[in-house]
């Protein structure tokens, strides 16, 4: 029965949480060829990849070139129609290397595709078969088991104040989408520390929401950045701080050294002390 359920949760979870941008690929790379791939992905890489505008704009550059120096020798209409030409003849090699190059690669983002969809199942996996091991495991373990988490959770959250630090000094907001605040312990030890003080355990998930606002607030400005330039995709640079992004920063570091020093305190007290395991209401 317990293989059973641990194979029905995890085809759940895993559909559940698969990134957008590998669903399409995995669903249909048993039913879809390269060609079609390719084709369905087409003028969305043309209309927003600038690699595929430089392309567009060489080939064109280069089919202007050559239409002005077939068309020498020929009346006026005859120039400006061998120019028309050879330009609509670039424009046109360059959609098709373009395709051609998508057509290539597609077998390639396909795999990566599928093996980013695997990963996701290993750890789904693997956090299911620590849930079943972890059911009448020993307190001690149990103890361990916390102490690890809380020092992770404690580490990752003075890495987030580092990076609000170097923020301030620069002036300037981090990228949100490359380099965000982390919070991938929180997520991992997510079970284990559900056994902690119910205050201790809010505190915590309130520190994480306030640095998930600020990675919200930072992405909200690059959006504001792209949607000025929608015909013209390039990558922005960090915004600038406003006094309002200051003071919610700082206030996001008043909370960071206040939640690290209740995790400190409790890791100094002992935990998994059997009377704290009873009092919190997260327990099973």
């Amino acid at each position: 029965m317990s293989s059973t359920l641990l194979r029905t949760d995890c085809g759940a979870t895993t559909a559940s949480v698969r990134p957008w941008r590998h669903h399409r690929y995995v669903k249909q790379s048993h039913t879809e060829t390269p060609f079609r791939q390719a084709r369905m992905i087409f003028w969305r890489t043309v209309l927003g990849d600038w690699r595929a505008w430089l392309c567009v704009a060489l080939c064109g550059a280069g089919g202007l070139a050559g239409g002005a120096y077939f068309a020498w020798g020929h009346g006026r209409g005859g120039v400006v129609a061998w120019t028309f030409l050879w330009a609509v003849i670039g424009i046109v090699v360059a959609l098709l290397l373009i395709f051609l190059t998508l057509w290539a690669t597609t077998p390639h983002r396909m795999l990566r595709a599928q093996v980013a969809t695997l990963a996701e199942q290993v750890d789904t996996l693997t956090v299911q078969l620590q849930e079943i091991a972890n059911v009448g495991k020993p307190e001690a373990i149990r103890t361990e088991q916390i102490r690890i988490a809380l020092y992770a959770v404690r580490s990752e959250l003075g890495a987030c104040a580092t990076r609000m630090v170097e923020a301030e000094q620069v002036g300037k907001w981090w990228d949100p989408e490359t380099d965000p605040l982390p919070a991938e312990q929180w997520r991992r030890h997510f079970e284990v520390l559900t056994y902690i003080p119910d205050a201790l355990n809010t505190e915590i998930d309130l520190t994480y929401q306030k640095c998930d606002r600020l990675n919200h607030r930072a992405r909200g400005y690059v959006e504001e950045i792209k949607s000025r330039t929608p015909w013209f995709p390039v990558k922005p640079r960090p915004t600038e701080l406003l006094d309002e992004d200051r003071e919610l920063i700082e206030a996001a570091r008043r909370k960071i050294t206040s939640t690290n020093r209740a995790i400190s305190d409790h890791l100094g007290h002992g935990v998994g002390s059997e009377a704290e395991t009873e009092a919190s209401p997260h327990r099973r």
